[in-house]
């Protein structure tokens, strides 16, 4: 959300920006101005879902950006990676 009480969503996208530029983070604001927009692209936002927003319009953002993320490749697992995961799986 972009008005948070101790944190707005620029402030956090910035924060989370600084080690993460591969989560999608999207806007969740009663503010869908074109300058608004420019501004929660600018800070690193990937997307908007004005407010109120429907569980059709959530549907889709969520899967436009899920479709995204499934298209990266992965990197595969070090020994020491393998070596964490818990015996059973």
């Amino acid at each position: 959300d972009i008005f948070m009480p101790e944190l707005d969503g620029i402030q956090a996208t910035s924060i989370i920006r600084q080690s993460d530029h591969m989560t999608p983070i999207i806007s969740m604001t009663t503010n869908p101005k074109p300058d608004d927009i420019a501004n929660y692209s600018l800070a690193g936002m990937n997307d908007i879902l004005p407010k109120p927003f429907t569980r059709e319009s959530l549907s889709l953002v969520l899967e436009k950006h899920l479709e995204r993320l499934k298209a990266i490749p992965t990197p595969p697992a070090t020994a020491g990676e393998l070596s964490q995961v818990p015996s059973g799986y």
